[in-house]
C-alpha cells in the first residue's frame, strides 16, 4: 500500500514514514477509492519494469533433478527453486473492472505472468493472482495476423487450409535479407563457407531465383550457414 499524499510505501504504523501524515483514514479509504488503487498499482509497477528476478512456480514444467516441478506439486510436494532473470520491457495498466485490473505486458521468453501478478500483489500488500491471459504477440507475429478456429475450419472444408500458412522465411523477418550469387547458393547447399561482401551480422539468405535458402552469419567478409531451410 502507498500513501495517498506522497506515494511512499506504508507500514503498519498509523503515520506515513515519509511525510508523517495520518494514514489511518487513508487505509479506510481503500475500499472506497478506486483512485487509491490506481495510484498504488502504478507506483508498484515501476519496480517490475526492466530486468527482474522470478522464482518459477511449482506448476511449471522446469525440471529439478530430473523431475518436472508440476509433477512434484501434483504429489503435494514443494521444493526450493532458484530465481531466474527475465526482462519486462513494457508493463502498463489498460483498465479496470471492479477489483480486477487489465495489464499490458511485453516480456522476454521464460517469463511467468502468473508469478508476475502474484509478485505485484505481494508488493502491494493485498495479494494478487492472474484470472485470465491473452497472448497478443509472439516474436514478430501479432494477434492481428491470427486466424480463428472457425476460419481455419472453413478453409479446411474448402481444401484451402494451406493458404493460411505463412512462408517459412517470415520467422526471420527481423533479420535483413541477403541475395547471393549462383556460386554462393551452391556453396550454401553443400555447407561450405565463402566470401561475401556484406556488413557483419545475421541474414535471411536467398538464391538468385528468390528461393529462401538459410539463416546465415557474415563475419569479416565470410558467410557461414547457421541453419539451412532448402529442400534436399
Amino acid at each position: 500500500m502507498f500513501c495517498m499524499k506522497c506515494g511512499a510505501p506504508l507500514s503498519d504504523s498509523a503515520y506515513c514514514p515519509a511525510c508523517g501524515c495520518d494514514v489511518s483514514v487513508q487505509k479506510q479509504a481503500i475500499v472506497l477509492s478506486g483512485l487509491y488503487y490506481n495510484q498504488g498499482l502504478e507506483k508498484a509497477l515501476v519496480a517490475f519494469r526492466g530486468g527482474i528476478r522470478q522464482v518459477p512456480p511449482m506448476s511449471s514444467a522446469i525440471k529439478v533433478k530430473g523431475q518436472k516441478l508440476y509433477e512434484i506439486a501434483r504429489r503435494g510436494g514443494e521444493i526450493e527453486r532458484k530465481p531466474r532473470s527475465v526482462t519486462i520491457s513494457e508493463l502498463k495498466v489498460l483498465g479496470r473492472e471492479g477489483d480486477d485490473f487489465f495489464l499490458d505486458i511485453s516480456c522476454s521468453k521464460g517469463t511467468y505472468v502468473r508469478t508476475l501478478c502474484h509478485d505485484i500483489g505481494a508488493s502491494l500488500g493485498c495479494g494478487g493472482c492472474m484470472s485470465s491471459l491473452r497472448r497478443t504477440r509472439a516474436g514478430e507475429f501479432s494477434i492481428e495476423q491470427a486466424n480463428s478456429l472457425s476460419e481455419v475450419q472453413d478453409a479446411a472444408d474448402r481444401g484451402m487450409a494451406n493458404s493460411l500458412l505463412l512462408p517459412l522465411d517470415t520467422l526471420f523477418s527481423a533479420y535483413p535479407a541477403l541475395t547471393v550469387s549462383e556460386q554462393g547458393e551452391s556453396a550454401i547447399r553443400v555447407g561450405r563457407s565463402f566470401r561475401q561482401a556484406a556488413p557483419d551480422g545475421s541474414y535471411r539468405v536467398y538464391g538468385p531465383a528468390g528461393d529462401f535458402l538459410a539463416l546465415c552469419r557474415v563475419c569479416e567478409g565470410e558467410l557461414r550457414c547457421i541453419k539451412s531451410f532448402f529442400e534436399v
